[in-house]
């Protein structure tokens, strides 16, 4: 397992688009996690030069969007922006992380911001480090979160990700058990007791995250087709 570091950048006050229509193309996926049913089921991410309207999902990622040239901070509105001036000083945003062309943005309900009730959170991808059939798991609890799935096993602490290896070498069911650690506790208690059904030409996404007081619940995203790696152009 590799483990990674989580980029974990989240509404900020004021978003600064400084970005010029030059520099590396970058694109990204949305995934809304556990979307509330009065949430809107749509939204338009301005990245600094366009707006690009989105389905907002609580199932699926959305189709992959190709940000403008040069884009460094990303946006959600309630209507279409096309001027960083008139982008809502309250709206959520968030810095794409540095060096990242490939990245997911992760949405999580926020009933207190009045503009567009969502954080945002821009992460890697995980590129070329997360492999066909492998996942991508993101704890945003605050649980150390111990798995077995299949014949392997997983610990993932609070604010961490790491990339668990192909449950299978073929398409078909295996098990998980998922346990949490409570909060200045040593023993585990579970979480989740079930059975998935594994196909080896996706990439799988899981984030394990508190709502209040409950249990940390677990969510899962299959990733088909992943994004082609964007190709350098290369200047003769």
């Amino acid at each position: 397992m590799k483990l990674l570091c989580l980029l974990t950048l989240l509404t900020v006050c004021l978003p600064t688009f400084a970005q010029k229509e030059e520099g590396p193309v970058r694109r990204c996926r949305v995934i809304f996690i556990e979307r509330p049913r009065d949430a809107p089921d749509k939204a338009y991410l301005f990245d600094g030069i366009k707006s690009h309207a989105i389905s907002l999902s609580s199932m699926n990622l959305s189709e992959t969007i190709t940000l403008s040239p040069g884009s460094t901070t990303i946006g959600i509105s309630a209507e279409v922006v096309q001027d960083p001036e008139l982008f809502p000083p309250t709206a959520p945003s968030a810095k794409i992380p540095t060096n990242t062309k490939e990245f997911y943005l992760i949405l999580l309900s926020d009933p207190n911001n009045k503009h567009f009730p969502v954080k945002c959170m821009a992460m890697g991808s995980g590129g070329e480090m997360v492999n066909l059939g492998e996942t991508l798991w993101v704890n945003l609890s605050r649980n150390v979160i111990s798995g077995k799935i299949a014949n392997k096993e997983i610990t993932v602490n609070p604010g961490k990700s790491l990339v668990g290896k192909a449950p299978l070498n073929k398409p078909g069911y295996y098990k998980v058990e998922f346990d949490y650690q409570q909060l200045g506790k040593k023993e585990f208690q579970p979480i989740m007791r079930k059975t998935w059904w594994f196909d080896p030409q996706s990439k799988y996404l899981g984030f394990i995250l508190n709502k209040g007081d409950r249990l940390p619940k677990i969510y899962t995203f299959r990733d088909r087709p992943p994004l082609k790696p964007i190709k350098e152009e290369k200047n003769e």
